[in-house]
């Protein structure tokens, strides 16, 4: 059980654990404009800090050691801030810095060091554990809220800028690929109007689910993913045919949220580095399954592949799609890796936490 000064106030939510209750002099009904971890086993300290930044509009919650903060961590994924005392009991700051960083990194979640000592040394290990910025006892209310300002800033233009990019990735049409398609649904009318019917049906589904401006949601029900996906291959199974082997392995009534737009790229990436690269065409498979309470998403191709050095073929084959889906991926939990070996072939996998996608 986490155990914060919050306790104190009069909060509204009294179906909340206490220790998860904000402590805040604002009205229940004012929106905060963050969420703030404090990290500090003295609750002399956690109500100092908490008085200094009552009259900015953030929900904070106090832990008072470094276990408590990584399972706060774990537990909930939108924290926009940590303000990290360094000397705590069982486990230092620098180490709950460290731990912290292995999952989020210093844009992603802002961590501010709070430090009774001024030396170099000591700032110096502070920024090395992956701290952002610090703040040296006794603070002062003016540069709390300063710095606090100042990091809370930059995520959230870090954060605008991985959006704007999403909305740039999803407004380039691909005129190659809508020419290939009506081009493969007209030949097919003149022998199956009925296909040629079913093949429209699929691209008006990737025209809705690709081209969807006012689509707002940062997560979508992982089935409304694989409608995309799954129009998306009956298309391009007609217009390679033969030379497209695609094995198609999904489990029946997957639970989860997933970004909108990650695995459709991933898989139109394999068929255009694992087939088109081919001249006899190539293999692409997608498995998506359920393991040890992960859902995973594996899209492997057989083609030319690239060594663990070839760095230049990496970043290509990585480019500005597959950075992005990386980073929104990372931002809810998830993982994304990628394998390859020459002329063996490539594999992305994607790995994200049941339970937290269901909590998102």
């Amino acid at each position: 059980m986490m155990h914060s000064v919050a306790r104190l106030t009069a909060a509204a939510s009294e179906d909340l654990p206490l220790a998860l209750l904000p402590f805040t002099q604002a009205s229940a009904k004012e929106k905060k404009e963050a969420t703030i971890l404090l990290v500090d086993d003295e609750p002399t300290n956690q109500y100092v800090m908490m008085r200094l930044l009552a009259t900015e509009p953030y929900q904070i919650v106090a832990v008072s050691d470094g276990h408590e903060a990584l399972e706060a961590l774990e537990k909930q994924r939108h924290w926009d801030l940590v303000i990290l005392d360094v000397m705590l009991p069982k486990m230092s700051g620098y180490e709950v810095c460290q731990r912290l960083r292995e999952k989020y990194s210093a844009s992603e979640l802002p961590v501010l060091m709070v430090t009774a000592r001024g030396q170099k040394e000591d700032l110096l290990a502070g920024f090395a554990a992956g701290a952002n910025d610090y703040i040296t006892k006794p603070v002062e209310a003016l540069e709390l809220r300063a710095r606090v300002k100042t990091l809370l800033q930059m995520k959230r233009s870090v954060s605008d800028s991985i959006e704007a990019e999403m909305a740039f990735l999803r407004s380039q049409i691909k005129p190659h690929f809508l020419f290939n398609a009506l081009t493969a649904i007209l030949t097919v009318s003149h022998d199956d109007m009925k296909k040629a019917q079913e093949l429209l049906l699929d691209f008006s589904t990737y025209l809705r689910h690709s081209f969807d401006f006012e689509q707002q949601e940062k997560l979508i029900p992982i089935q409304r993913e694989l409608e995309l996906v799954e129009a998306y291959l009956r298309i391009e199974q007609i217009r390679f045919g033969e030379r497209l082997d695609m094995i198609y392995k999904v489990e029946d009534d997957l639970l989860g949220n997933i970004p909108p737009m990650t695995i459709q790229p991933i898989v139109e990436n394999a068929i255009r580095h694992g087939v088109t690269a081919r001249l006899s065409g190539g293999k692409v498979k997608l498995a998506v399954y359920a393991e040890n309470n992960d859902t995973v998403i594996r899209v492997e191709d057989n083609g030319p592949g690239f060594s663990a050095g070839a760095k230049t073929q990496q970043k290509k084959r990585k480019g500005v799609g597959l950075r992005n889906i990386e980073r929104r991926l990372q931002n809810m939990g998830g993982k994304l890796e990628i394998a390859s070996k020459p002329n063996v072939g490539t594999r992305v996998e994607i790995r994200i936490s049941q339970s937290q996608s269901e909590r998102e």
